[in-house]
């Protein structure tokens, strides 16, 4: 409940602090209180629950390292501070061949468990590389529309010009008219605007399927404000869309993480931002940043369609999607990075009012 609250430098201690605690909580806890109550039935029961529950949350070498280490340790605590010798009731003779069955037992479940978590591990990535192969294929036709699309806008004028000169000289039969004209320019415009955008959406969704990649990103020194005006600069807005931003650039603040995923978050949001706000038909977003004695914070709010409270846990999900748009790997993304960074991402929202990311960053040192 409370390592989000640890210091950054300390979070690296939180693997060791599990061991121990699972240590004394199950097989140290089980094996003390069960000489101290003399084996009795409710303690036999108990030690099925610390076993099985050993099994469920551990691998086998560390459910065979906490489970022989708590026993042990367990009985010389046991017999340090108890002048007693304990013999085991006669109705429990039987215990501990039933321990080694439930053992055998969990064994053969957490098997089948594992096997069925390593497919599910392989499918994921398997989706993954083919995310970012269709995106890597997209990125050639776009690049070349895109170049396209510029050349033309560019010679335009001339274009346009020498049909003028055309018509002035009665060389063409069939004149388009002005309104045409003046659309052919508009789409060409367009052509370029659409091809750009799909050109980011390409980014993003390339540097999300990547997150796997990013776990172990270089920390240095970055200013939110920074990264909010570059995400900004940078994303593919429609002409609309920029309308729809408040953006507060006080309380600017110092942190560490890598620029650009910041950046790529800020891309996510922003996307899924602007999807709910044009599915509601009306709404705005709200950035601004604010600063305590614990931590900085940068708050984005939406004032769109909002998300249905029973969806609410699961968003930071890998896979896990509501909206036709969505792959569900955007959130688990921004979780990711935000994590690995040494802070954190929430997210509280009322379906039909709002919603609202609170993005947390330890305080600069």
């Amino acid at each position: 409940i409370v390592t989000k609250f640890w210091p950054s430098n300390c979070k690296k201690y939180l693997p060791s602090y599990w061991l121990i605690t699972i240590t004394y909580c199950l097989p140290f806890f089980g094996t003390y209180l069960f000489l101290r109550n003399h084996g009795s039935q409710a303690w036999i029961l108990n030690g099925m629950l610390v076993l099985f529950l050993l099994i469920l949350i551990t691998d086998w070498l560390i459910f065979f390292i906490t489970l022989i280490l708590g026993i042990i340790i367990g009985v010389v605590i046991y017999g340090i501070f108890h002048n007693e010798i304990f013999i085991i009731q006669k109705n429990a003779s039987g215990v501990f061949s039933t321990y080694i069955w439930a053992i055998v037992i969990g064994m053969i479940f957490s098997r089948n468990i594992q096997k069925n978590k390593e497919a599910l591990k392989e499918r994921l990535i398997a989706i993954k590389i083919l995310g970012a192969s269709i995106a890597h294929e997209l990125r050639t036709p776009l690049s070349s529309i895109l170049l396209g699309a510029a050349a033309v806008g560019k010679d335009w004028h001339t274009i346009i010009s020498g049909y003028k000169n055309s018509i002035k000289h009665k060389l063409i039969k069939k004149p388009i008219s002005e309104k045409r004209v003046d659309k052919m320019a508009e789409v060409v415009a367009d052509i370029h605007t659409e091809a750009s955008a799909a050109s980011a959406f390409i980014d993003i969704l390339l540097m999300n399927v990547r997150q796997f990649q990013a776990k172990s990103i270089k920390l240095t020194k970055c200013s939110i404000k920074q990264c909010v005006d570059k995400a900004l600069e940078r994303y593919p807005f429609q002409p609309y869309q920029l309308k729809l931003i408040r953006y507060n650039s006080e309380n600017d603040f110092l942190f560490k993480s890598d620029e650009t995923l910041i950046i790529h978050v800020l891309f996510n949001l922003l996307k899924n931002g602007l999807y709910y706000v044009a599915e509601k038909g009306e709404g705005e977003i709200y950035i601004r940043f604010e600063q305590d004695e614990r931590v900085n914070k940068l708050i984005f709010k939406d004032t769109g369609q909002g998300i249905k409270k029973r969806n609410l846990p699961n968003i930071f999900n890998e896979f896990y999607s509501k909206t036709p748009h969505g792959a569900g790997i955007g959130l688990a993304f921004c979780k990711m990075v935000m994590q690995n960074s040494g802070g954190d991402i929430s997210c509280d929202s009322v379906f039909g009012e709002y919603t609202k990311f609170t993005l947390s960053f330890p305080k600069y040192e």
